[in-house]
């Protein structure tokens, strides 16, 4: 029976169980794909299927099955791509203090200086606004969605609306967000690898945005599936059918602290890598704090079964041919 072996693995631990729930909803979805998914798909899993087999003792499901099976094949990312964003989707990504530090070059002129206390990092922030805006303040050539060391080129976007119902203060000039705002942000966006002692800040796009980086050679937008979580998966719902064309759903962290809160999270899409000229305004969110999902993956486990439980996941991993 194909997928046995992983099937049984995946059902012995909570992060294998989250594994096993997304690998089925994405299995349930692909057939509306394209067959290049779908065979994209099986590979994969075919090769999480051998990495089991081959241990010596408990794989990490995150690393060893994303790490090699994803990374070097970065155009698994975008293999939802058959609906595109609508032009005129005004978007916004969800930075952290350090990816700015590190875009900006911060202490170039000195290596060894310890980071600034919160005061001056939102100064810093405000300063990025102030006249041409902040977009002009990045070294040519650096984009969001590139990451030191490593192969990635996909940036996470949400749509300003979702944000803006979130925080209703983006409607003004503002340059800072309090923490309330900033956890609502973070659990609706499932961002649960961002936690105490990570300052995020809130990238907003310039109008037109989507347009101008799709007319761009090689640049390309889609529907987050399976593989696009990385080593830090992120919990998606995988449903095509629970938002319009060229969105998935994030996995709403409150949901775990609160059993009735919707699991629906923000509408989410991927772009490759985008210049980070296209940044109009950037807001300091600071540290939302530990996750709700923070030792507790079992109920997140729960959670996700609502729509797909443990026995129909292993039921179609097995049957998936």
């Amino acid at each position: 029976m194909p997928f046995e072996t992983l099937s049984s693995y995946l059902g012995k631990c909570d992060c294998g169980k989250i594994f096993l729930l997304q690998a089925a909803r994405s299995i349930l979805q692909v057939e509306e794909i394209s067959t290049r998914a779908k065979a994209e798909l099986k590979g994969f899993l075919e090769s999480c299927e051998r990495k089991v087999e081959e241990a010596d003792s408990c794989v990490n499901v995150e690393r060893r099955f994303f790490f090699d099976g994803v990374y070097n094949y970065p155009d698994r990312y975008f293999l939802d791509c058959e609906h595109v964003l609508r032009e005129d989707n005004r978007l916004v990504t969800v930075l952290t203090y350090d990816q700015l530090h590190m875009f900006l070059n911060w202490n170039k002129d000195n290596p060894g200086k310890p980071p600034p206390g919160e005061p001056e990092r939102r100064k810093k922030i405000r300063s990025l606004n102030s006249g041409t805006g902040p977009g002009r303040a990045f070294p040519d050539g650096v984009s969001l969605g590139t990451a030191k060391g490593t192969s990635k080129n996909i940036v996470w976007v949400t749509n300003f609306e979702t944000a803006r119902f979130l925080a209703p203060e983006l409607s003004t000039e503002i340059d800072a967000l309090g923490q309330g705002s900033c956890k609502r942000i973070r659990d609706f966006l499932g961002l649960r690898h961002l936690r105490g002692g990570d300052d995020m800040v809130l990238a907003i796009l310039r109008e037109g945005a989507v347009g101008r980086h799709l007319r761009k050679p090689e640049a390309k937008a889609a529907r987050p599936f399976l593989f696009e979580g990385g080593a830090n998966p992120r919990f998606h719902l995988y449903s095509r059918n629970r938002t319009e064309p060229g969105w998935n759903r994030a996995f709403n962290l409150q949901s775990v602290e609160d059993a009735s809160v919707p699991i629906d999270g923000a509408p989410e899409s991927v772009l490759s890598a985008v210049t980070c000229d296209e940044i109009e305004r950037l807001i300091w969110l600071g540290s939302p704090g530990t996750p709700p999902c923070a030792g507790r993956s079992a109920d997140v486990v729960s959670r996700m079964q609502r729509t797909v439980d443990l026995d129909q996941a292993k039921s179609i991993l097995e049957s998936f041919d």
